[in-house]
């Protein structure tokens, strides 16, 4: 009978040690959802704490977070209730003693933004407690459910005439060329749609392409910058209609700049002006005729050949998408020789 109860001891003990007990539920930590922001604008970043068993208090936290002070800066100065420790690119945040109640926002952190691109406020430890022990050794760790929040930030908007970080264009006559000028300012509710697409890499930078669904009304059109945008009836990529009036533009960025519909809404404007109307003939090059040149000033395009409008123009860029798509790729040089080779050139 002793051998038989020593073995059950023995038994206990090691399934013990294999299948321990089931982890008790308990606090959660949620960072705020991902955000964009033009630079040097303030972000406020929100942290939640909740309870996965159904507790619907705290009184004790200790949690450390992270950021990229390159493109952030701490701009939270002190915390009601809480004490803040900070270190370049680390802030720690400590209290307890007053119960708060768990599902909402715990507290705020601020952070102005430096420079452009995407970067992430981080937790990266955090105890939470019921008690005044989140501070000592004994506290126990929170579940981090969302562990960071994503910021993108984008360029500040630019309505000078000379198009500041980026490049509105160039050209002659009415459409994509010219000096900027004063118009009426429109906001993204005025567009039956706005689309802010990556349009072709360059060497070191990329193009975008906007493109407007709307009605700008008799004797005005969109303009970019001041400049009056290209109209088409043809663009068919995006959500666009076939048919639907749309409104073109390009704009150049930095490499790994991000643009932002937001900021973009802000430089488009009405004018009393006229579009020049986008054919998108197959004389990609406007040499008169389609041929072998024209695909291969396509091919160069895609391929980076150009530095900006000053070497090609706004509207040699555009021409360049042959299927309409919103972007250029080998799909567009494949598409003309495609129609060559069959002889489909009018």
């Amino acid at each position: 009978m002793k051998r038989l109860l020593s073995l059950f001891f023995v038994i206990c003990l090691f399934t013990a040690a294999v299948f321990p007990a089931s982890a008790d539920t308990g606090y959660t930590v949620t960072m705020g959802a991902d955000q964009t922001a033009v630079k040097g604008e303030t972000v406020a970043v929100q942290v939640v704490i909740g309870h996965s068993g159904g507790k619907s208090t705290f009184n004790a936290v200790d949690m450390t977070f992270t950021y990229d002070t390159a493109k952030l800066e701490l701009t939270t100065a002190s915390l009601s209730g809480f004490s803040l420790t900070k270190e370049a690119g680390k802030v720690r945040v400590m209290g307890y003693g007053q119960d708060r109640e768990c599902g909402g926002t715990a507290f705020v952190l601020t952070f102005k933004t430096l420079a452009t691109g995407r970067t992430e406020v981080k937790v990266t430890s955090a105890k939470v407690d019921s008690s005044n022990h989140a501070v000592s050794a004994d506290a126990p760790q929170a579940d981090l459910t969302d562990n960071a929040t994503m910021i993108t930030i984008g360029l500040k908007s630019d309505t000078s005439s000379s198009g500041g970080g980026h490049v509105p264009g160039a050209g002659g006559g009415s459409g994509g060329g010219g000096a900027g000028q004063a118009g009426t300012p429109v906001t993204e509710a005025d567009f039956d749609g706005l689309w802010v697409l990556p349009y072709v890499e360059l060497d070191g930078s990329t193009v975008f392409l906007t493109a407007i669904a709307g009605d700008p009304g008799k004797d005005s059109t969109y303009a970019f910058d001041g400049v009056p945008m290209y109209y088409t009836a043809k663009y068919t990529g995006k959500n666009a209609a076939i048919g639907q009036k749309v409104y073109l533009a390009l704009t150049i960025a930095g490499s790994g700049e991000p643009v932002i519909n937001s900021e973009i809404a802000g430089r488009i404007s009405l004018v009393k002006e006229k579009s020049q109307t986008l054919a998108y003939e197959k004389d990609v090059n406007d040499s008169g005729s389609t041929d072998l040149t024209d695909v291969r000033l396509i091919y160069d395009i895609y391929n980076g050949q150009f530095a900006g409008f000053d070497d090609l123009s706004m509207e040699r860029f555009l021409h360049a998408d042959l299927n309409l798509d919103g972007r250029i790729n080998v799909k567009d040089a494949a598409a003309l020789m495609d129609m060559i080779k069959m002889g489909g050139i009018r």
